[in-house]
């Protein structure tokens, strides 16, 4: 009786876990993509914009160095077009980006006439001039970029939406990229999947790198998967220690050598997945979680939660019931 007990309690307690992973994935998932289709709206005003595309056009025919973009009258009336809405709607820097790459409008004048750091370290520059939305993943930014408190840091993790500016035969002439820092809103969006003490969700990239920060950074440097200063987004790849680091392991070998989470496998080969019965994170510790894989966007989204925590309930239930039992087969025998 016991034993049927338990069973169907532990049954009910995984339809719940189960329930919770699942929404908080949707939910995240979904709150993603408004974020995406957002900003590809905002973006998709300037590039039709025919004021844009006359001074993009004048910007093009400027020799490509910083004097003399800078000296060119059309760069003072690009800024001004930008400089007040991109602050409003939560951008860092606009850049106006030539066929060859190069920047040729911003209002750092510091990467102007430079090639675009979107050609140096993202396949998205060709597609957009073939006339498509591309949102970048995380890269790490070239020059400061201010921080939450307005700081300015280097480097700093950064994220571009880009679309094609077209003339009127419909050829893309230019690329328009608005940058945005990860954390003011990508990363914030992710932390709506944080729930309980440990529960967390995250996004990441093919090779299992993360692209959002985790709720566990401090953690992190504890036990030496992160260096002083270092935040997880774009340090941290997710791969399975072998035990839980949390609680004194320590692995042999460099952590390139370790192989992905079981979950980080699974969504980057593309395939969506929910493990109830537990698995090692990145840190070691076992887990339960769901996770999904965003064709659209390129990237894998993960909620996990500690598999203590999740089943707390049952576990606090099933010590009861067992020290009732041999209580009571205590006295019966005596």
């Amino acid at each position: 009786m016991i034993w049927l007990t338990l069973s169907r309690i532990k049954a009910i307690e995984r339809t719940d876990i189960s329930y919770i992973l699942e929404n908080t994935l949707q939910v995240t998932q979904e709150s993603i993509y408004n974020w995406y289709f957002a900003r590809k709206a905002y973006i998709e005003t300037w590039t039709t914009s025919s004021q844009l595309l006359k001074l993009t056009k004048a910007l093009l025919k400027a020799p490509r160095n910083r004097e003399a973009l800078l000296a060119d009258p059309a760069m003072a009336k690009v800024r001004h077009l930008f400089s007040d809405s991109l602050i409003m709607h939560g951008y860092l820097d606009f850049f106006i980006i030539a066929p060859d790459n190069l920047n040729v409008a911003s209002l750092n004048q510091e990467t102007l006439g430079q090639t675009s750091l979107i050609a140096s370290h993202s396949q998205s520059l060709p597609k957009v001039f073939r006339g498509y939305f591309q949102l970048t993943h995380p890269i790490m930014a070239a020059v400061a970029l201010p921080d939450r408190s307005g700081i300015r840091v280097n480097p700093l993790p950064t994220m571009f939406t880009c679309a094609p500016i077209k003339d009127e035969t419909d050829r893309v002439i230019a690329v328009l990229a608005l940058q945005v820092g990860p954390d003011y809103d990508f990363s914030r969006i992710t932390t709506i999947g944080r729930f309980g003490r440990t529960g967390d969700t995250y996004a990441f990239d093919r090779t299992g790198r993360l692209l959002t920060k985790c709720r566990f950074d401090d953690i992190l440097h504890k036990i030496g998967l992160l260096n002083t200063g270092q935040q997880s987004i774009l340090n941290m790849v997710i791969r399975d220690p072998g035990g839980d680091m949390t609680r004194g392991f320590r692995p042999d070998g460099p952590q390139a050598q370790r192989p992905l989470t079981r979950m980080a496998k699974q969504a980057a080969a593309g395939n969506a997945g929910i493990d109830l019965d537990g698995y090692r994170d990145y840190r070691g510790v076992p887990v339960v979680g769901a996770w999904t894989w965003l064709d659209e966007l390129n990237f894998g989204l993960a909620t996990e939660i500690e598999r203590t925590e999740a089943y707390r309930s049952f576990f606090n239930t099933r010590l009861i019931v067992l020290v009732a039992l041999g209580i009571v087969v205590s006295m019966f025998l005596g």
